[in-house]
């Protein structure tokens, strides 16, 4: 039986890491070459497994040749991608889907000013190329310190957000319903967001950790056959917090990065004719 080969690679800016375990040896093979070499190979970690399918099968592979890589029991990769495509402003375009009345809230973002005292302030550009105000509204329907608490008992409550203004959400807590998003508007919003050539969206809408469905709603109709919207991303499952701004920008840098990644993830994949076992980036 052949041996069971564990790669680890760390590809940086300019140069890829490469230490490989075999089974039955007991030296790793460690080596390094460029992140980036075009003339020589598309993919630097594809590169490095066919290197190593190459040293330890004792018999050349040409470049460009879709790898089986049934023997690479694991295959670890620790990239930068993501975070030189963030540093570079060099992201995925992508439009953020947010309640009406709250668009700017990435660009006013907390108002905070690090560096008190400098006269020549520059402010950081929001991630997003485009907004989108949806008409949805919940609210908490209590609070801790209500000097006149809601009776919830004696209020019509129902788990369904669409038969009831009072809804009680997956943690208990209740929220009432003050404008549930109409679809044929969201359509009308998500054709324009289609037709301008999206397709990457971030969606995140006030109180949306405590009772998803509106967030759900609209992800629902981006990423259905009528739109095909490629990359859809909801604050509930990205950051299910309650401060919005934080929830808003860990959804936006999702939205901007992810499709880098999975462009990345996917063109590594493309060069095995048989996958390794085993892929963690």
């Amino acid at each position: 039986m052949a041996a069971d080969i564990r790669v680890s690679i760390d590809r940086g800016g300019t140069f890829c890491d490469v230490i490989a375990h075999v089974d039955g040896r007991d030296q790793p093979l460690i080596f390094k070459l460029l992140s980036e070499d075009p003339a020589n190979y598309p993919d630097a970690p594809t590169e490095a497994i066919r290197s190593v399918l190459e040293a330890v099968e004792g018999k050349p592979i040409p470049v460009g040749e879709k790898l089986d890589g049934s023997r690479i029991a694991s295959c670890r990769i620790g990239t930068t991608v993501a975070t030189n495509a963030l540093l570079e402003h060099k992201g995925e375009s992508f439009a953020f889907l947010t309640t009406k009345g709250f668009k700017d809230v990435c660009v006013i973002g907390d108002q905070s000013r690090p560096k008190l005292f400098d006269l020549s302030i520059r402010k950081a550009t929001a991630l997003h190329s485009a907004v989108v105000e949806v008409d949805e509204r919940i609210v908490p329907a209590d609070y801790d310190l209500n000097p006149t608490p809601l009776d919830k008992e004696a209020a019509s409550v129902s788990d369904a957000a669409d038969t009831a203004d009072l809804v009680r959400t997956a943690s208990g807590e209740l929220v009432r319903i003050l404008r549930r998003p109409d679809p044929d508007a969201v359509r009308a919003q998500l054709r324009a967001l289609r037709d301008a050539g999206y397709t990457s969206l971030a969606i995140c809408f006030m109180h949306a950790y405590l009772h998803p469905a509106h967030e759900d709603l609209v992800a629902s109709i981006a990423r259905s056959p009528e739109f095909g919207f490629a990359f859809v991303t909801t604050s509930a499952a990205t950051s299910p917090t309650i401060k919005f701004l934080h929830r808003s920008t860990s959804t936006c840098t999702e939205a901007y990065l992810y499709p880098v990644i999975r462009r990345y993830v996917d063109g590594f994949r493309a060069g095995f004719r048989v996958p390794p076992r085993r892929v963690d980036c």
